[in-house]
């Protein structure tokens, strides 16, 4: 009975620590499932993204856009809403209007922070013409996929006051009339009743 009980509490504590450790999995590469065609990469890529939730947000440091350093401890107790995109990405620019309209509702209640790879001088050119009120990490391509491992362009990712994922949502506008803003609303206010 002791060594059962010892089993279990050993399989608890193993299956704990990896749930907590959820970011150093081998990333979702969609080239895998190219030849099987969208919705199959949608769907592999949601059951890779899912697996993050209820895991501790990666510790990193980066400089935004204006210069100044940031980091996970600068936010403890704070709700954050990370938006990962990159300059080439249609579908990411198009979800600004919506990712705007959620930081003007939700100031002061959730920190917004975008992580964006790839060339700055693109991403100043796409902000130009498509702003978006976040707090710009550039040159994040470090961060975004050996740090947060994304792949799938735009991810959204919120992190709740434990700092924990609490929610993740993957790509742009759908087909279903549901904007991204109409999406994101109902997880942050799950999270701001935590």
């Amino acid at each position: 009975m002791k060594q059962l009980l010892l089993a279990l509490l050993l399989s608890c504590v193993a299956g704990c620590y990896a749930q907590t450790d959820c970011f150093g999995q081998k990333i979702f590469d969609p080239a895998v499932y190219m030849m099987k065609g969208y919705d199959t990469i949608m769907k592999h890529s949601d059951i890779y993204t899912q697996s993050f939730v209820g895991c501790s947000m990666p510790m990193w440091e980066a400089v935004d856009r204006e210069g100044r350093g940031i980091a996970p401890y600068d936010y403890q107790g704070r709700i954050l809403l990370l938006n990962f995109w990159w300059p080439g990405c249609k579908p990411c620019i198009r979800e600004f209007n919506s990712l705007n309209k959620l930081a003007k509702e939700y100031e002061g209640r959730v920190m917004f922070l975008s992580f964006v790879p790839g060339s700055q001088i693109r991403m100043d050119t796409v902000l130009a013409a498509h702003p978006l009120d976040y707090r710009i990490i550039p040159n994040a391509d470090s961060l975004t996929t050996n740090v947060f491992r994304m792949s799938i362009f735009p991810t959204n990712m919120i992190i709740g006051r434990d700092g924990r994922v609490a929610a993740i949502m993957h790509g742009g506008q759908t087909d279903d009339g549901l904007s991204n803003y109409e999406k994101l609303k109902p997880m942050l206010e799950r999270v701001l009743l935590r």
